[in-house]
């Protein structure tokens, strides 16, 4: 968890899980404005107030000082340049350098983590390299508009770089320059991150690489021109075989796929001139069926008539026919008149 992160009420989570909240959670509100609101202007106003030093407004080291402020940033911005170059010397230009690095990236939401104790040692190993360049900058550190000490370094450099001090002993000022050399990458390295120097560096190596590949495609390096033009025409010969390679086989495809196609309608032209059979068929077995079912239906019918006919006429003879005694008096016959 960052500074600006409210606690967690639920209690601490496992350090693990804790740690990997904190690298993916983005930094609080109250830290992009302590950034933009703080730390930049601050990081402004001492990088101008060092640019426009003059010891002439600096009433210990001019007598009387002047009665017009030369520094941009007036008394104050005077007097904390004149500190600042006291202190850590001409690397002290670095400290409104480190602080606008660190406000950007406060700004921008960024974690700044161990960053401001990597640029305070990288601060510190300057004063102690720019401390071997007291005799070239004599003059002009002893000059009208610096006016100090002959300590490129400041006061810190002259404190760890001086001939009293062991590694100065044991490894001499060369080594010692190695050293803070050595040390003061270190601490750059640091600062910027691991991380993104990987990031450029793969990212400059990839636009190496594609230059490196475009120069190739543009032309063959360490021959002669007739042996570029020979290969540019066997590429461009291959180019076209291979363009035609490609239209014939794409030919081909489309010939199978309509060859494809006309078998695929012709076979569904065929089921349906088949199902068109089948239906015929089927409609005209059902129209004989209905048919001879109306015949039967039909003799049916006049059967049933002949029946009811006959039986009518059965029914009718049965009615008219004589009786026994009309048999009788038939069979008798009437005495004469």
């Amino acid at each position: 968890m960052t500074e600006f992160d409210p606690p967690d009420p639920g209690g601490a989570p496992a350090p693990q899980e804790g740690r990997a909240a904190s690298a993916e959670r983005p930094p609080a509100v109250a830290w992009r404005f302590a950034g933009a609101f703080a730390v930049l202007p601050l990081a402004a106003f001492t990088l101008l107030a060092l640019l426009s030093y003059n010891a002439s407004d600096i009433a210990f080291l001019h007598a009387p000082p002047s009665p017009v402020c030369l520094n941009w940033m007036g008394r104050a911005g005077a007097h904390l340049a004149w500190g600042l170059l006291l202190l850590f010397g001409l690397p002290a230009l670095l400290v409104p350098a480190f602080a606008g690095v660190l406000g950007w990236m406060m700004v921008t939401g960024r974690h700044v983590r161990w960053r401001p104790l990597w640029g305070l040692l990288l601060l510190l190993n300057a004063c102690a390299l720019f401390q071997f360049l007291n005799g070239p900058l004599a003059e002009f550190l002893a000059g009208e508009r610096l006016n100090l000490a002959p300590n490129a370094g400041g006061g810190i450099g002259c404190l760890l770089n001086h001939d009293g001090m062991p590694v100065n002993r044991w490894i001499g000022p060369a080594g010692s320059a190695v050293l803070n050399a050595v040390l003061a990458a270190l601490w750059l390295l640091l600062f910027v991150g691991p991380r993104a120097l990987a990031r450029r560096w793969s990212a400059a190596r990839a636009r190496r690489r594609a230059l490196l590949e475009a120069a190739e495609d543009r032309a063959i390096d360490g021959r002669s021109e007739l042996e570029a033009d020979d290969a540019l025409l066997v590429r461009s010969r291959a180019e076209r075989r291979d363009r035609r390679e490609e239209a014939a086989a794409r030919r081909e495809e489309e010939r199978e796929a309509a060859a494809a196609e006309k078998e695929r309608l012709q076979a569904e032209r065929l089921a349906e001139r088949e199902r068109l059979r089948a239906e015929k068929k089927a409609a005209s077995a059902r129209e004989k069926e209905e048919r001879k079912a109306e015949r039967e239906r039909r003799r049916a019918e006049q059967r049933a008539a002949r029946d009811a006919r006959r039986s009518a006429s059965r029914d009718e003879d049965d009615i008219f026919a004589p009786g026994p005694a009309d048999a009788v008096g038939a069979s008798v016959p009437a005495p004469a008149p």
